[in-house]
């Protein structure tokens, strides 16, 4: 009589063991995703090798904001880009001068590398599709070169840094301000 109780608790602990790690791994497949940061592209926002928690699910309820940092599938490759979208969909999105205008206003300054042409062409956000830009200007492969995201082609929102430790938090929607030109011989973008 003992043993079959001592079983019966094994078996319901084995199986609420097992229903909890298939939640886990939906929970953490379809809904949050850890992501680890390649490249300086988004520096001084996000630093290479740091580890983002990244929403999978509920970005596309809420819509996408101007300020949000994305995850989507490089259009030059099979990698992953983490940039801050800048462009909505019907935006009127312009560089000059190193300045970057929303609907002929000025939003913020942006470094540009140097030898960098100063000025790109108004470009206008077509539906359901996003421009974006890495903070780190200077050294960020983005909508400048191959033009507007789809929405359909983003991965995740991210939401917060969780690693490394010191700089654990909420990402800001806001691009910083005042960015230095980083020069690296061979950047991973």
């Amino acid at each position: 009589m003992m043993l079959r109780s001592i079983l019966k608790t094994l078996l319901r602990m084995a199986g609420i063991l097992l229903l909890s790690l298939c939640l886990a791994v939906v929970f953490f497949h379809f809904v949050f995703q850890p992501f680890q940061v390649s490249g300086i592209s988004m520096m001084p926002t996000l630093h290479n090798k740091d580890f983002l928690l990244v929403d999978r699910l509920f970005f596309r309820d809420g819509g996408l904001e101007r300020g949000d940092v994305v995850i989507f599938k490089s259009p030059l490759g099979k990698r992953f880009l983490v940039k801050r979208i800048v462009g909505l969909p019907g935006d009127v999105v312009s560089i000059r001068k190193g300045s970057l205008y929303i609907d002929g206003k000025l939003s913020h300054k942006i470094a540009l590398a140097e030898g960098e042409r100063s000025t790109y062409p108004p470009v206008k956000v077509p539906p359901h599709s996003f421009y974006c830009l890495g903070d780190n200007t200077a050294v960020s492969e983005d909508s400048r070169y191959f033009g507007c995201i789809p929405e359909k082609d983003i991965y995740g929102r991210v939401l917060l840094r969780y690693f490394p430790i010191d700089h654990m938090g909420c990402i800001s929607t806001h691009p910083p301000t005042g960015l230095k030109i980083i020069q690296p011989e061979q950047v991973n973008r």
